[in-house]
């Protein structure tokens, strides 16, 4: 396989171990504001079922990414009968930032990758304010001063505008340039959009429930550089 000029990786579950932060976070969020409410499973089932949904309908360009930090937690609150309270949204937030870690061997790929002097870029669904606060903890920048964010760009993965702002900024052609990212509908799709080889970073196994396949499935990000 030819080496790819370029490499563009999803940030959340990917290079960073979101779901690890994300748990956290809801916990405690939960404990302080919610467990006098309702019970833990409950709670999370709740939750895990309208970001899903409110991501959802961001994908599909039906509303911002920058409104589901509120309305996750409105629609919580509608749910138990309570006020919203935007301090709910700040701590939960800002807990996502203090637990940001890497996934095992995203360091080490970005330092093997940068050694070899290929191009990197992170390109991203999410909120400006947290993945640009990740970028500061982690020091992404060490490794790219490129990063391209769903909210910054006024649309989401998969949409192709994504993905080309990108390209133009890492300045390689689709066609020599790999995604790397957990998801197939975003990461994967958005890159069949613009014509991009797609590796699905795939540690859990799941089976592929799509109509097209990946020209690269890996289980570790240590698989990574056996391709690259």
């Amino acid at each position: 396989m030819k080496p790819y000029v370029a490499v563009l990786f999803d940030l959340d579950d990917t290079l960073i171990d979101f779901k690890r932060s994300e748990g956290i976070s809801l916990r405690k969020t939960y404990a302080k504001y919610f467990r006098h409410l309702v019970s833990w499973d409950a709670f999370h089932t709740h939750y895990i079922t309208i970001n899903r949904a409110l991501w959802n309908l961001a994908e599909e360009r039906q509303i911002p990414t920058s409104a589901i930090g509120n309305l996750r937690f409105e629609q919580i609150a509608d749910l138990y009968r309570i006020p919203f309270l935007p301090e709910i949204v700040q701590f939960y937030e800002e807990q996502l930032i203090l637990n940001s870690d890497w996934i095992d061997g995203a360091e080490d790929l970005l330092l093997a990758l940068q050694s070899r002097s290929i191009p990197i870029a992170f390109i991203t669904n999410g909120f400006t304010h947290l993945q640009r606060d990740k970028q500061k903890k982690l020091q992404l920048s060490r490794f790219s001063q490129i990063m391209v964010v769903s909210e910054e760009c006024g649309v989401a993965k998969p949409h192709p505008k994504i993905f080309q702002k990108a390209l133009e900024l890492v300045k390689t052609e689709p066609s020599q340039t790999l995604m790397v990212g957990d998801s197939l509908t975003s990461d994967g799709q958005g890159a069949k959009n613009v014509q991009m080889p797609f590796c699905w970073y795939n540690p859990q196994k799941l089976p592929n429930p799509l109509d097209w396949q990946p020209e690269i499935v890996i289980h570790s990000l240590k698989d990574a550089l056996a391709v690259l």
